[in-house]
C-alpha cells in the first residue's frame, strides 16, 4: 500500500470514528477481487506510476443482449522501495467488438484519480483529527 493510499484510508477511518486496527486493515482486502478468477489484460506504465488491468466475465448484458466484462484497474506507484498499490477501480465494459473479437481495454472518458498513469506520485493527504 502506498503512503497516499494508506493516508487516505487512515483519514477515511478517522472521519468515520474508527481506528486503523488489524481487523480494519484485513477488511480492506474484501474490496479487492480474487485475481485467480480473472484474466490478465495489460500493463500501463509511465514510471513511477503503473497499472495492471485484469478482467472477468460479468453477469451484466447491454441493451442488445451482448455480454459485458468487469475490468479491474490496479494503480501502482514506485516510492523508491518498490511498487505499492495506490488505487483500485473497477468498470463494466463490452466483452466483444462488432466483429466478435474481444474488446480492448479503454480508459473511461472522464477518468478519476485512480486511473491516472501520469508519472506523478500524489502527496499523501494531511492527517485528519476528528474531535469526539
Amino acid at each position: 500500500m502506498s503512503s497516499y493510499y494508506f493516508a487516505t484510508t487512515r483519514n477515511n477511518l478517522a472521519r468515520s470514528g474508527r481506528t486503523l486496527t488489524p481487523e480494519n486493515v484485513i477488511a480492506l482486502g474484501m474490496f479487492f477481487p480474487d485475481l485467480n478468477a480473472t484474466n490478465f489484460v495489460t500493463v500501463i506504465e509511465k514510471v513511477p506510476t503503473a497499472a495492471l488491468v485484469h478482467s472477468r466475465d460479468s453477469t451484466q448484458i447491454d441493451f442488445t443482449g451482448k455480454p459485458r466484462v468487469e475490468q479491474f484497474f490496479f494503480r501502482f506507484v514506485d516510492e523508491g522501495r518498490g511498487w505499492k498499490v495506490d488505487g483500485f477501480a473497477s468498470i463494466h465494459a463490452p466483452k466483444y467488438q462488432d466483429d466478435r473479437s474481444l474488446a480492448p481495454f479503454k480508459l473511461p472518458a472522464n477518468p478519476g484519480p485512480d486511473f491516472h498513469i501520469d508519472g506523478r506520485i500524489r502527496p499523501a493527504p494531511a492527517p485528519i483529527n476528528v474531535a469526539r
